[in-house]
């Protein structure tokens, strides 16, 4: 019998290192477990589509949507494409990724890596060009620090704590969790619960926002942050790779934008995990209906 693929279906991006970076995840996921077949699709904006990955692949196709919470491209659009595209062909749809402790790890780092290294030149997802710089290799690239913001000294103690400083935000008086956001009710549940998940990883309260659809708007909640007491705002940016979303992130008046998730080894083990749980869940195919109706762990 043929092996399943697995074939991650990530947003898309007409920023070029969004691509590049899927691509370093999907080597993290290769090099965790040899021999597994692994494709990768973009459900807009970026190649291979969706239905150009399903051609070029034969055999079970478990796909795993790298997206970090439910929305219309987890519920509906992802499994009715595939559902049309891979015909007869035995198809599963795992859950999205997110909400999920192992991205809250990745965030716990990536936002701390950001404050180590604070502002740089270097544009996201380029790692070539200073191959000196300690965070050279991690895609999306070093974090981002406001205009005119910096992060010079501790975090008060009234507001930060030594829990912030103990994760190496020592100069960070408080985190927001920031996302893409989505019209659907159950992805900004999903987002609520991905900040629910930080807090307790980085033991501080960190509120969410949104630079899309969904409230409050990021810039809002780092205001709101800054009307009580807090100078020195981060913000945790809830994204698989750099482009238009992580942008928009740099302009909500935050001292320091984390930088993508990336090719982060804990991402990498959670797209192992949902693709164990698709193949393990009898039935094959699971009907958008099903997905909406349970909640992403």
């Amino acid at each position: 019998m043929t092996p399943a693929t697995l074939l991650a279906v990530a947003h898309g991006t007409h920023d070029p290192a969004g691509p590049a970076t899927v691509r370093a995840l999907l080597d993290r996921v290769r090099a965790l477990r040899p021999g597994l077949r692994v494709a990768e699709a973009y459900a807009e904006l970026a190649s291979p589509s969706l239905e150009e990955a399903v051609r070029q692949t034969r055999g079970p196709v478990v796909a795993v949507p790298l997206l970090l919470a439910r929305g219309y491209h987890a519920l509906i659009d992802i499994p009715g494409r595939l559902q049309e595209a891979c015909g007869s062909r035995v198809v599963t749809v795992a859950r999205p990724l997110g909400p999920h402790p192992l991205l809250s790890e990745a965030l716990a780092d990536r936002l701390a890596a950001a404050c180590l290294i604070g502002p740089s030149s270097v544009p996201d997802g380029d790692s070539q060009d200073r191959p000196e710089h300690p965070f050279a290799a991690m895609p999306g690239g070093p974090g981002r620090l406001g205009p005119g913001r910096s992060l010079p000294r501790p975090a008060r103690p009234g507001i930060a704590g030594a829990s912030l400083a103990g994760m190496g935000l020592a100069g960070v008086d408080a985190v927001v969790l920031g996302a893409a956001g989505s019209s659907d009710p159950a992805g900004v549940a999903d987002v609520r619960a991905a900040a629910r998940l930080l807090t307790r990883r980085l033991r501080r309260p960190v509120r969410h926002g949104f630079v899309a659809a969904g409230e409050p708007g990021l810039a809002e909640a780092v205001a709101r942050l800054r009307e009580h007491g807090a100078e020195r705002v981060a913000v945790a940016a809830y994204l698989l790779a750099p482009g238009f979303f992580h942008d928009r992130m740099s302009g909500a008046g935050a001292d320091l934008v984390s930088p993508p998730l990336g090719a982060h080894d804990a991402v990498a083990r959670l797209v192992l995990r949902r693709f164990d749980e698709a193949r393990a869940r009898t039935g094959g195919w699971r009907s958008p209906r099903e997905m909406a109706g349970r909640a992403a762990r």
